[in-house]
């Protein structure tokens, strides 16, 4: 049906704009929406969730709203090879339940940065968490953003491996 937002259409709306709402801290110069991208290697018209620009060159996006099990290496290894054959330098991909081993070695591999983002997650409460080994320039890997008034508490587990409890509280 045409005009009907299903709920991938609306995820990645919501994980668009929050990976613009921290562009500056990922380094991006710019996010932007869907669009479709010629091929360099194959000549095939890719349609992209979203593309971005870097001080060095361009990434490409993709949302993929899994909400029954991570994703499989062969998933991240096909946006791996629409990554190269955009002419990219990396890829972004956003998840709600992240990526099974495999695909995180996969990931590491061959610059596609993962992002997880809730699979219920709005405009106004979400829970985003940033992984990566290198560069999307200067992005710390331990970041999390969570404006809700509902959290009370969560635990943090940074890139070296310590924990840290939070307490959030509810927003007065």
């Amino acid at each position: 049906m045409a005009g009907v937002s299903t709920e991938s259409d609306e995820y990645e709306r919501v994980a668009g704009a929050v990976l613009n709402q921290f562009r500056d801290e990922l380094g991006l110069l710019s996010v932007g929406g869907k669009t479709k991208v010629q091929g360099v290697r194959s000549g095939t018209t890719w349609e992209l969730d979203g593309s971005a620009t870097t001080s060095t060159g361009k990434l490409i996006i993709e949302y993929r709203r899994y909400t029954k099990q991570k994703l499989k290496q062969e998933a991240v290894a096909a946006i791996v090879y629409r990554k190269d054959d955009c002419g990219a330098e990396a890829a972004i991909l956003v998840s709600p339940l992240g990526l099974q081993a495999g695909a995180k070695r996969v990931a590491q591999a061959e610059k596609i940065h993962e992002v997880t983002l809730n699979a219920d997650a709005s405009a106004d409460k979400y829970v985003a968490f940033i992984y990566r080994e290198d560069a999307i320039q200067g992005i710390v890997a331990d970041r999390m953003q969570m404006p809700t008034d509902e959290l009370i508490s969560a635990t943090m587990t940074h890139a070296d491996g310590t924990v840290e409890e939070l307490d959030m509280g509810p927003k007065k």
